[in-house]
């Protein structure tokens, strides 16, 4: 009985611990190469340009005077989805002072602008096909997002997501922290 007792306690505690976990998925690892910087806050972060879904494209150098939140993520990749809100929020309540773009390498233009279009997302998302971008912020899951401060050095890194709504309260936070650093 002891035994029984002992064994759903050890379950339910291994339950209970998963779901206060951050979730990511697996992802291509790409490998690093000698021009690539380390990716951690104080670090600057490494200039690009991407295609943007809308048409154009964004240059992360262009947008220095704003915190800039780089989110790599995928439609198959159920915790990117969950946090997508997220970023739409944050594009309307700080677009004044954030940039965002969304970056996908794994999935086809055509997915994408269908995933856009049918979740309603304004904020660009960008793509990534040749992983460029993704060689130089290099990562073993997505969703993988990187709070660049207005001088364009790096403040803070997350892998993996929460809820929407717990994202958007530490995403929050980041850009605070990220706009005090200057």
């Amino acid at each position: 009985m002891k035994m029984k007792v002992l064994k759903s306690l050890l379950l339910s505690g291994c339950m209970l611990a998963a779901s206060f976990s951050v979730t990511s998925c697996a992802y291509m690892e790409t490998e690093e190469s000698e021009s690539a910087v380390s990716i951690v806050p104080g670090n600057a972060a490494p200039d690009f340009t991407v295609d943007l879904n809308g048409g154009g494209s964004f240059t992360l150098s262009d947008a220095k005077g704003k915190v800039v939140l780089i989110n790599f993520w995928a439609t198959w990749c159920g915790p990117c989805c969950e946090e997508m809100p997220a970023f739409e929020r944050i594009n309307g309540e700080f677009s004044d002072k954030v940039q965002i773009v969304a970056i996908n390498s794994s999935d086809s233009q055509t997915t994408v602008k269908q995933f856009v279009k049918e979740n309603g997302y304004s904020f660009p998302i960008a793509y990534d096909p040749d992983y460029k971008v993704g060689a130089l912020y290099p990562t073993s899951g997505i969703p993988y997002t990187i709070v660049v401060n207005p001088d364009g050095i790096i403040s803070n890194t997350f892998l993996g997501a929460r809820s929407a709504t717990e994202q958007y309260a530490i995403y929050k936070q980041a850009i605070e922290d990220a706009l005090d650093e200057v």
